[in-house]
């Protein structure tokens, strides 16, 4: 894998999309901007848990950390 590059992740890309074509949305500049726009509002959420609660939100005992992990899944989905 030392040697994968563009090429490579825009073949997957594309297979990817012709496996998916009918589960997944097609993209353009305006779906890809609100998908931007929607991972960017997810992210501060984020932000403003560890913001309220600090890096301790994420200990094991600590009741937002629950919150905190639903919030960082919606950052990936």
């Amino acid at each position: 894998m030392s040697d994968f590059g563009i090429n490579e992740m825009l073949d997957m890309q594309r297979t990817l999309q012709e496996k998916y074509k009918d589960k997944w949305e097609t993209i353009s500049p305006e779906i890809g901007k609100n998908k931007l726009l929607w991972m960017i509002g997810e992210i501060g959420e984020v932000i403003d848990i560890i913001k309220k609660y600090g890096a301790q939100a994420s200990d094991i005992d600590n009741p937002q950390r629950d919150h905190l992990i639903e919030e960082m899944a919606d950052v990936l989905t």
